[in-house]
């Protein structure tokens, strides 16, 4: 075996632990033999030996000092749960068998469905407070059209369609929700399943301001009492009849609140004194000239009839007691 290299040697894979290796001893200056197991040992490697199942621990304080050690079953005596905040724990502690279970706690919020709901979570995103929200509306802003259709604004849609389409669809509308007929020009509001129109529906036998009526029964209108004073002022929005009984010397302005066509009379009343009337420039008399009220005691009547708004075709007739 002399003269070859040791990179020719025949490689042994499996050393026994008995099988010697040359060492050089430095501190006596020798070669040695010393053995795998040796080697191993004193180089912190495996310790020889062991089972299946065992475990290699410290042996003691000193380096590279290890055993073999078989590990045995612990006994668990008691296992219980600590729920923390915002759960409960139950069925513990377990000594031998047995179920923890581990429950949400209850909050102050009732259960079930909210409307644009105000809340409060804690810090474990539990809800602790719950209630039904309001929604206030202080008005839509549609712009200012002081110079055409603004820019800036909130466009208003709602359902539209004929009747028929939309009583078809009737089901898609939310309660109190409008929408339009387009072949009937109306507004309807969908009450419960139904739509139901906003226009009044009048009686037949009542009085329709755009439609010529016949009348069956006697109109009458109240003769409203006028305020004595040395100037009257009739309002004609407050009755188309009115009564005044002279106090003194009277001029009668110009009513206010004239429309054309309204008609009406006038009572004038004079006490145990006559007094004198003089009229507003809007009066209008017979051939310009202003009536001359009768003497104490005595009525008399003016019957008009509205032309314009600054003209009053008036006829006075006097001494009716």
């Amino acid at each position: 075996m002399s003269n070859v290299k040791i990179t020719e040697l025949t490689n042994y894979t499996s050393p026994a632990g008995t099988d010697v290796l040359p060492i050089v001893d430095l501190v006596n200056d020798q070669t040695k033999k010393v053995t795998v197991s040796n080697l191993i040992q004193i180089g912190g490697g495996l310790p020889v030996g062991g089972t299946t199942g065992q475990a290699l621990i410290k042996a003691s304080n000193t380096n590279y000092d290890t055993t073999w050690t078989a590990i045995t079953n612990g006994t668990v005596t008691s296992v219980d749960v600590d729920g923390g905040t915002g759960l409960s724990a139950t069925g513990g502690p377990v000594t031998a068998s047995g179920t923890i279970t581990l429950s949400l706690d209850n909050t102050a919020v009732s259960a079930g469905s909210y409307t644009l709901a105000n809340i409060t979570v804690d810090a474990q995103g539990r809800v602790t407070a719950a209630s039904n929200g309001t929604v206030t509306v202080t008005g839509v802003d549609a712009g200012s059209f002081a110079s055409g259709t603004p820019v800036s604004r909130t466009a208003i849609r709602i359902a539209r369609g004929t009747y028929v389409q939309l009583n078809a669809s009737v089901a898609d509308l939310e309660d109190g929700e409008i929408c339009y007929a387009t072949d009937q020009d109306k507004i309807y509001v969908k009450e419960g399943s139904a739509l139901v129109s906003t226009q009044a529906v009048i009686p037949t036998d009542n009085a329709v301001t755009g439609t010529a009526q016949t009348f069956t029964a006697a109109q009458r209108g109240t003769i409203t009492t006028l305020t004595p004073g040395s100037t009257v002022t009739p309002d004609f929005a407050a009755s188309n009849n009115f009564s005044l009984t002279l106090g003194q010397n009277t001029t009668i302005a110009n009513p206010t609140n004239l429309v054309a066509g309204q008609s009406g009379s006038i009572f004038l009343v004079q006490g145990s004194s006559a007094y004198t009337g003089s009229w507003g420039s809007y009066w209008d008399f017979a051939s310009g000239t202003a009536p001359v009220l009768s003497g104490a005691s005595k009525v008399d009547r003016l019957d008009y009839i509205v032309r314009s708004t600054t003209s009053i075709h008036a006829v006075f007739s006097a001494d009716y007691s």
